[in-house]
Formats: C-alpha cells, structure tokens, sequence
C-alpha cells in the first residue's frame, strides 16, 4: 500500500515537472519573438532607409510613417512585458524594460501623431528657398548612403535634407557642382518642397538670379 502511494506521488512529481517545462516554452517563445521584434525589425528599417527609393516622395513619406508606428508598437509590447510578463522579485529589471518600453512608445507615437499633421501637404507641400546650397554625395560618405541638400534658408539658418539619387543626379545635370559638391553656379537657389512632420522631400527646383 505505501509502494502504491509512494509511486502514486512519484507520478504525480513527474507529470507536474512535466507541466512545468511545458510552461515554460511560451515564454521562453515570446522572449526570442520580443528580441526579434526589438532588434531585427529596426535593422531592417535602418537597411530600408538607406534605399534611395524611400528618403523621398510618397515612398519616404510612407517609410517613415510606418517606423515610427513601429516604434509606438514596439514600446507599448516591451512595456506590457515589463508589468505583466517578468516575475516578481525582479522588479529592477522590470523598472529598466518598462522605462525603455515607455520611451519608445513615447518617440514613436510622437512622431507618428507629427507624421499625421503631413496629410494636408501631400497635394501641397510647404517650401523653403535655400542659397548657398552644396551636396552630400554617398557615393562618397561611407557613413550615409542617401544623398543630401544644403543650404542656408531665407531667415539665416543652416538647412539639411535628404535627396534621392535621381534629384543629386538632375542637380549634377542643371547645376555646375565642383569636386566638393558645392554649387559654382553664381545666385542659383534651391527651392524645397517639403512635408514638415516628417520632412521628407517632394520635390527640388533650382532658381537662377534674373
């Protein structure tokens, strides 16, 4: 009788053991599946943005709306880990996850929510005229692989945006640009027209003095 009862508890042991690793799996699951979403998906964007293909126009305007929803996305799940998914008795590293969790939540919906103030532009973008312009060509710059335009703007301050290649490419085409891609050409401006939220570039005219 007491062999019975003792191999009774040993098979109630071993099948609470086993019920146990089987918890065990779907967070261990959802721990890769967070890692992925937290460093994989970023990579990925950070590759996308450094296509030519979407710094400019409604691709670029796109691109970014969805990193920065991604963004919003990404914080609101590692902050749901943080409260619901850590153990208790870790309450330090739930604190470090939440804080990380909120701060993207906060960036990526803040720039998502600016992004959306862009809708009313999209058949209308804003313009800034810009002199003194030069050029960043990333065939050059190993740091950034899409182009540039700079200038100082008509209130005195210094301008950036990013350009496609096919812009740089119409610009070295119009414009006289030296070996350190300035603009030689006496009085010519840039005309940018630009979506503000995401400052994504729309379009670019070159205005010669006269």
């Amino acid at each position: 009788m007491k062999d019975g009862k003792n191999s009774e508890n040993q098979i109630h042991s071993e099948k609470k053991s086993l019920d146990g690793r089987k918890s065990a799996i779907p967070p261990m699951a959802a721990a890769v599946a967070g890692l992925s979403l937290f460093i994989v998906i970023p990579i990925f964007y950070l590759m996308l943005f450094n296509s030519s293909f979407f710094s400019t126009g409604m691709p670029g305007y796109i691109g970014r709306m969805i990193l920065r929803a991604t963004l919003g996305i990404i914080g609101i799940a590692v902050s749901f880990i943080a409260i619901k998914k850590i153990p208790a008795g870790k309450n330090k590293e739930a604190l470090i996850i939440l804080l990380i969790g909120v701060c993207l939540m906060v960036l990526g919906g803040w720039r998502f929510v600016r992004g959306l103030g862009d809708i009313p532009y999209l058949d209308d973008p804003k313009t800034m005229v810009l002199s003194r312009i030069s050029f960043n060509d990333s065939a050059d710059d190993e740091y950034n692989a899409v182009d540039g335009i700079y200038g100082i703007d008509e209130s005195g301050k210094f301008r950036s945006f990013d350009i496609s290649d096919s812009m740089f490419d119409e610009a070295k085409k119009t414009l006289r640009i030296d070996y350190k891609n300035d603009v030689t050409d006496q009085g010519v401006r840039a005309k940018i027209y630009y979506l503000p939220g995401t400052r994504t570039v729309m379009k670019v005219e070159y205005l010669r003095a006269g």
